[in-house]
């Protein structure tokens, strides 16, 4: 099976520090909804690809739960 790549969001203008505060305003699934949002609309997850809960666990560091939600 193909590793999974992902970009760091530190490297990322749309995940900066500057966008910390307001996500602190947003529960946990809303940010984690909003970054999956991100990475798929940013190509950093690949059309066709299906998304492995537990390597989305791992990259997004929440839970099964939440990432269902999202």
């Amino acid at each position: 099976m193909a590793k999974r790549t992902f970009l760091t969001h530190e490297s990322d203008p749309a995940h900066s520090p500057a966008e910390a505060g307001e996500a602190g305003s947003r529960t946990l699934i809303e940010r984690a909804y909003a970054q999956l949002r991100d990475d798929i609309i940013e190509g950093r997850l690949a059309p066709d690809e299906k998304l492995r809960v537990e390597h989305l666990k791992a990259h997004y560091q929440v839970g099964a739960g939440t990432l269902r939600e999202a």
